[in-house]
């Protein structure tokens, strides 16, 4: 669940951050980062969400995302991110074994100490979304999402740094994860016309 007010409505696009526990970097990590685009990628071919920008960073994530019908219930973010987050720190604490990353993995199993039912916490409790309102807060969100890795000195220009979005938006280079259309006119339809 968010540690974050933000409002549940059907239908409507959400810009979400999550952030690795102790801001650690382990998402500089090519296998890590794989496990996180494949899960992605598996809730968009499960049609449990659309994806409409993302950047992966060594410590955190950013995603616009919709979250959709599935098995008869509407989803809410919180269900989507509690997913993922679940599955994501399974595989990456497993592939962090298999790489002998002992102190990771023993900094991970002490921030996990005050959780019951969990040995390791990867993911920082909760995330951070905001409801996208209007096409304009869409657009900011699109661009401060590309311009992340300009802003932390990992690229010369958003299409430079691979694990981001703006290589679909900008360029036909080679892309780790496809992201869907947007179709403004339809967007406009699931952004209310004023806010809550």
């Amino acid at each position: 669940m968010s540690k974050y007010k933000s409002y549940h409505i059907p239908g409507h696009l959400y810009f979400v951050t999550t952030t690795v526990v102790g801001k650690k970097k382990i998402l500089s990590n090519p296998e890590i980062t794989g496990i996180v685009l494949k899960s992605l990628n598996f809730l968009r071919k499960e049609a449990r969400m659309k994806l409409f920008s993302y950047v992966i960073m060594p410590d955190h994530l950013h995603l616009i995302v919709l979250p959709l019908e599935y098995q008869g219930k509407n989803q809410t973010i919180s269900d989507l991110m509690r997913d993922f987050k679940k599955f994501t720190s399974k595989r990456i604490t497993e592939k962090l074994k298999r790489l002998n990353y002992e102190n990771l993995l023993a900094f991970f199993s002490r921030s996990a100490e005050s959780y019951k039912r969990q040995i390791y916490k990867v993911w920082d409790e909760g995330f951070f979304d905001e409801n996208i309102f209007t096409q304009e807060f869409l657009n900011q969100k699109i661009q401060y999402i590309h311009y992340n890795p300009v802003r932390k000195g990992l690229a010369k220009d958003p299409e430079d740094y691979y694990f981001s979005s703006a290589r679909n938006f900008v360029c036909q280079k080679e892309s780790p994860l496809e992201v869907d259309e947007l179709d403004f006119s339809g967007l406009r339809d699931t952004i209310p016309k004023t806010s809550i």
